[in-house]
């Protein structure tokens, strides 16, 4: 017989290291407003040796909608060609190389961008004259709905957000390693007081794709999410912004709860779970922090919920060099959340295993919560060892700029208005 799951606590701290993912920044027009007016195209993004480093402008209507000129509902007129206060600047730290400005100031607007002690600088400058950097981190075809960067790819399902198929670079042999399957989601409920049982799967999360852009350093998904809840009930629907980048996938959500939810149901979760691929092996399940799982033994069936909140911090699936983690960030308050966990479930028919959480929501109250999952890949060369630093998120790099002092806005970035109902 295999080797079962083990179980094992603390986690030997040899993952943490000061290894950063490719952190995108996203800066508001309104961050520098020296240059706004001036025509995106004619925009420079570049280094401390004043060299152009990959960037891209998306331009933010006053809905809050990115203008994106792909798709089936294409937003293009939308746009007016110039740089405006909610307009968006995307590019990578990586590519802001550290060093000094000193003797090298010229035309533009300098940006000093620090994290964790270390500064770097940039120049945007208003220089059609410059060449775009050739360099390119995003590949997407939409017809194969497969995207492609130096660290991972992803093939999106026909008509929903989350992947079917997915894999991280493994950069020491330099060929893909296929992690993942499909994303198993798993909603759950008892109706009419716990009377009449409700469940939903991924099949039943419905996303159309409306319109999309791929640039150099990111790639949006517009879509109009929705689910019916039955018992004439009008489920959630949303307009969701699927922003992957070339390390980070994040998809914000607007959830509306039309009642509260103890009022009708009983029992209602939310299960969401990374399917990992039969045959990996030599990867564990991990917090970081208070569990680690060895995933190699697959025969015996297990399905079990850790203690641990998923909003707490990074979860991740690694074999030290590559691997996946996420992160969960949501606005529903966590007294809302009681009972919510982290989950592993293993089905020895299938030899997969489902690595992922499950929140609780029979107290969650009428209104719109924000869920966002971010998804990171990353595969590290040999001699070093993987962890999925999050403070992206929890601490965002400080930007200064001639209009003041921000932070970067990659939590924040453009969500579609609700609008309003006619009376």
């Amino acid at each position: 017989m295999k080797a079962l799951f083990r179980i094992e606590l603390p986690l030997f701290l040899f993952l943490m290291t000061s290894q950063l993912l490719a952190e995108p920044i996203v800066l508001k027009g309104s961050m520098i407003s020296d240059l706004l007016g001036r025509p995106t195209r004619s925009l420079r993004v570049l280094d401390v040796a004043r060299n152009v480093i990959p960037f891209q402008i998306d331009e933010v209507t006053a809905e809050q909608e990115y203008v994106c000129p792909e798709g089936v509902e294409p937003n293009i007129e939308d746009g007016n060609g110039v740089l405006d206060p909610s307009d968006e600047i995307v590019f990578l730290l990586d590519d802001c190389i550290p060093g000094d400005t000193a003797g090298r100031c010229g035309a533009g607007t300098i940006l000093k961008l620090t994290k964790q002690g270390q500064c770097r600088f940039i120049w945007i400058t208003d220089d059609p004259s410059i060449p775009l950097s050739s360099k390119k981190y995003i590949d997407y075809d939409d017809q194969t709905r497969l995207l492609k960067t130096p660290w991972f790819y992803a093939r999106f399902a026909k008509d929903r957000f989350h992947f079917e198929q997915a894999g991280v670079m493994d950069r020491e042999s330099g060929t893909w390693c296929d992690l993942t399957d499909e994303l198993s989601i798993d909603i759950r409920m008892g109706a009419l007081f716990g009377l009449i049982p409700i469940r939903y799967s991924e099949d039943n999360l419905i996303c159309f794709v409306k319109r999309w852009k791929a640039g150099p350093v990111r790639l949006i998904r517009r879509g109009d999410f929705h689910l019916n809840l039955g018992l004439g009930i009008k489920g959630s629907r949303a307009y969701v912004n699927q922003l992957c980048y070339p390390q980070i996938v994040k998809v914000p959500v607007t959830l509306h709860v039309p009642i509260r939810f103890g009022a009708l149901f009983r029992d209602a979760f939310v299960e969401m779970s990374p399917v990992l691929k039969k045959g990996i092996s030599g990867f564990v399940y991990t917090d970081y922090e208070k569990f680690r799982v060895t995933l190699d033994g697959r025969d015996t069936a297990v399905d079990t919920i850790f203690s641990v909140h998923p909003w707490a911090g990074s979860l991740s699936v690694n074999d030290g060099k590559k691997g996946y983690g996420w992160v969960l960030q949501t606005t529903i308050p966590s007294s809302s959340l009681k009972g919510s966990g982290t989950l592993l479930r293993v089905t020895p028919a299938d030899g997969k295993a489902e690595c992922g959480y499950r929140l609780n929501v029979d107290e969650v109250e009428k209104g719109y919560y924000e869920i966002t999952n971010w998804v990171l890949f990353a595969g590290y060369k040999k001699g070093e060892q993987l962890y999925f630093d999050n403070t992206f998120i929890t601490n965002p790099i400080s930007i200064s700029t001639n209009s003041g002092l921000f932070k970067n806005i990659i939590c924040n970035t453009a969500s579609p208005q609700r609008k309003k109902r006619r009376p």
